[in-house]
């Protein structure tokens, strides 16, 4: 069984805090449900 890459997003004000748990964050901020998001 081989592994994957899984993306998710979160809130744009999230994000360092996933970042010191070392997601990487790719490409740039889109809104959902009226909040800035990023890809994961």
């Amino acid at each position: 069984m081989g592994t994957g890459i899984i993306y998710g997003h979160a809130p744009y004000y999230t994000i360092p805090s996933y970042k010191k748990l070392g997601f990487e964050v790719p490409g740039e901020a889109f809104m959902e449900v009226g909040i800035p998001h990023r890809r994961m």
